[in-house]
């Protein structure tokens, strides 16, 4: 299953929409309740951060607009 999947958002989902998927996620699975769960859902989290992180760096600059 892939992260995207686990958290429930399409892929090349921004950081926003990953965090606040994460968000909504944990309220359902707990730590203390769920440890392989919870475990899964954070390195979700970790990998769909780090793909939003890369993708904006390699992303092309908005042009300047002209005066």
């Amino acid at each position: 299953m892939s992260c995207w999947e686990i958290l429930g958002i399409p892929e090349h989902s921004d950081a926003a929409a990953i965090r606040h998927a994460y968000a909504e996620k944990t309220r359902t699975c707990h730590p203390e309740e769920d440890p392989e769960g919870f475990d899964k859902l954070h390195t979700a989290f970790q990998e769909a951060t780090q793909y939003a992180r890369r993708s904006r760096r390699s992303a092309p600059a908005a042009p300047k607009p002209e005066k």
